[in-house]
């Protein structure tokens, strides 16, 4: 499995590099990500071609149903990005997918790392959280991008799911003094279940040591009303911000 998602993420960041990839046309025309982010995160572009190849070279028929899903995936909607996935200890993870025409995304993680907390960027930002730094989550990793290429200096990472699971509430619990978590405004659904994750599992109180904000979605707005305006939004969001 590792050497699959090794494999995928190599050969994702080849296909962006080109100058015509509609991925990284994609990212840098139409999501506001900077160049130097795709380098930096090794962003990259997915085809079904690329796709096939390389799970028929490193799985040799192992896992044929999240083979089939991703194929499928991508037959349906044609090209992914790719946003990989490395843990604390900087060994990938897994990735996520997201098509060029939907918002969703498409979490796989490598078999042996499931009792592990995953969050998109945890590895560059694990430093700051233990030295008591706050730590935002975003919900999706063009969120977390934005957050970056308008605040540098601050520790953020993405979740890639509408909620926060157990394992990634326990890191949260251990590790992060403050943590905030911004979630889109559409999630009010999941508003509940991530409260009760910290609330029942691990035993904080309602307000006690998390934040959460349902806030725009921050990629968008950065889209449609540009950097100067998405950051003055935050800043009157969070107060932390204000420097």
């Amino acid at each position: 499995m590792k050497d699959f998602l090794e494999a995928l993420i190599e050969e994702g960041q080849k296909q962006i590099a080109a100058s015509d990839d509609p991925g990284r046309k994609y990212l840098l025309k139409l999501r506001g990500v900077l160049p130097e982010q795709i380098t930096e995160y090794k962003l990259g572009t997915v085809s079904l071609t690329a796709l096939t190849s390389i799970a028929k070279e490193t799985l040799q028929d192992k896992k044929p149903g999240l083979v089939k899903s991703l194929k499928e995936l991508l037959m349906e909607l044609g090209l992914a990005i790719i946003f990989p996935i490395y843990s604390a200890r900087k060994k990938v993870q897994g990735f996520s997918l997201r098509t060029l025409q939907t918002k969703d995304y498409r979490t796989i993680l490598d078999d042996s790392t499931e009792y592990e907390p995953y969050f998109w960027n945890l590895d560059n930002v694990i430093e700051n959280v233990w030295r008591g730094e706050p730590l935002f989550i975003t919900e999706g990793v063009l969120n977390a991008l934005t957050f970056k290429r308008l605040y540098p200096n601050v520790s953020v990472v993405a979740s890639t799911s509408k909620s926060i699971v157990r394992i990634q509430a326990k890191f949260i619990k251990r590790f992060v003094k403050h943590v905030v978590l911004l979630f889109d405004k559409d999630v009010k659904k999941n508003v509940v279940p991530i409260l009760d994750v910290f609330t029942e599992v691990l035993d904080w109180g309602r307000s006690g040591g998390i934040d959460l904000r349902k806030i725009n979605d921050l990629n968008d707005l950065l889209v449609t009303q540009g950097e100067f305006r998405t950051k003055r939004f935050l800043e009157n969001q969070l107060l932390v911000l204000r420097k």
